[in-house]
């Protein structure tokens, strides 16, 4: 009877430890809300005195605010808001977007919209690949960002990805300032009459039986001829066109920040998991169809290399636990076999390691717990102090 209990439990417990998602660390959400806020061209002094001062102003009158930190560089404003341990942070993250909202009103006109950003250890890049080229380098971000970021995103489990390096493209729009002098424009107006005018409008919906179709009027700049041929105003009864006052033409946008793999710059691509996929198969799959996509549609000079996989450091701790589990039960056997001079009894010892792991497993699945590096820690330490009671209880057996 005794040994048919044994045989259940692991039989039951193999069951969640093979569904147990594996993870780098648990999914901890601290108590912090960052603000990150966009100042194009503006320095670092600029932005904290216009932007940093501002938000602080603001977040620090929320409730629960336990300290503020924030930093200020060129173009970017960060401000982080800590709260105390215990708040709702989904209260409180509507308090912050409030609090933003507010504070727009005194920011400069041509800074960005903020972004709200919640972090928490799920947020841990699962792959970071970079990419080069040796020709097509010029396109290579606008590949990535329009190709490999769409295939990638279609992956089950991929959250985010962000891409880093490269040379973006941009249609450059320069102003001649005598030409505008002479037609009495500004280059504010040239600015609000193309963003009017880069739009696509929405224009309701028409139902016809069972279906019902919307539509939209298509108003976006399609190539460099429709920018050049916008009319921004009127002077002496004719029409003053954009290419009357600017040369205009498809460019790429100036070099901010570059990503390097070994001596040849590299566009960085740093992919993301959802908050409940199995980092081990995203990296799985996100693997397999970067390879897939090398065959399909890459450029013949472009080449990836994966420089972090956290599946890596997950399969690598878990193979470590087992290692040392195995040791630790043969150690164990043979000490205990030594002094005890009974083969069952240091089976039974020996037996306790498995066992009590069987039954954590069994928890751990009930209450949907990972295994990560802190989870296998604890599994680690608390298999020698198991050991430690199983040969008292066992020696005291014994004896009496």
């Amino acid at each position: 009877m005794p040994l048919m209990v044994f045989l259940a439990v692991l039989v039951i417990g193999s069951i969640p430890f093979l569904t147990l998602k594996l993870d780098l660390r648990p999914d901890i959400e601290p108590p912090v809300i960052t603000v990150i806020t966009p100042w194009p061209g503006a320095s670092a002094s600029d932005v904290e005195q216009r932007i940093t001062k501002v938000m602080e102003n603001g977040l620090s009158m929320l409730e629960g605010v336990d300290d503020i930190i924030s930093k200020s560089i060129d173009n970017i404003s960060v401000v982080s808001v800590k709260f105390k341990w215990g708040v709702d942070l989904d209260v409180r993250a509507g308090d912050v977007r409030d609090a933003v909202n507010f504070a727009k009103r005194e920011l400069p006109s041509d800074a960005e919209e903020s972004v709200i950003l919640r972090i928490t250890s799920g947020t841990v890049p699962v792959v970071e690949v970079t990419m080069t080229a040796e020709r097509s380098y010029q396109g290579l971000f606008h590949f990535v960002d329009k190709t490999v970021v769409e295939e990638l995103s279609r992956v089950p489990g991929v959250g985010q990805i962000l891409v880093f390096g490269g040379i973006g493209r941009e249609i450059q729009v320069l102003l001649d300032v005598d030409r505008l002098e002479a037609f009495r424009l500004s280059p504010d107006t040239i600015a609000g009459v193309l963003e009017r005018e880069n739009l696509n409008i929405p224009a309701g919906s028409l139902k016809e039986g069972q279906t019902e179709y919307f539509i939209r009027v298509p108003g976006r700049f399609s190539s460099v001829e429709e920018i050049r041929n916008t009319i921004v105003g009127i002077h002496d009864g004719s029409p003053v066109k954009v290419g009357d006052i600017a040369d205009t033409r498809d460019g790429y946008r100036e070099l901010t920040m570059n990503g390097w793999q070994g001596d040849k710059a590299a566009v960085v691509m740093i992919i993301m998991k959802n908050s409940d996929a199995n980092t081990i198969e995203v990296s799985r799959m996100v693997l397999d169809r970067l390879a897939s996509l090398k065959e399909e549609s890459f450029p013949s000079d472009v080449e990836y290399e994966v420089v972090m996989n956290t599946a890596d450091f997950i399969m690598n701790a878990i193979s470590n636990l087992g290692r040392s589990l195995m040791a630790g039960i043969v150690l164990v056997f043979l000490v205990t076999w030594a002094f005890l001079k009974r083969f069952r009894a240091s089976l039974i010892v020996a037996g306790a390691i498995p066992f009590s792991l069987i039954i954590t497993f069994i928890a751990m699945g009930l209450l949907d717990y990972t295994i990560n590096i802190f989870t296998l820690s604890a599994l680690a330490m608390a298999s020698g102090m198991v050991v430690d009671n199983a040969i008292v209880a066992t020696d005291q057996i014994i004896f009496h």
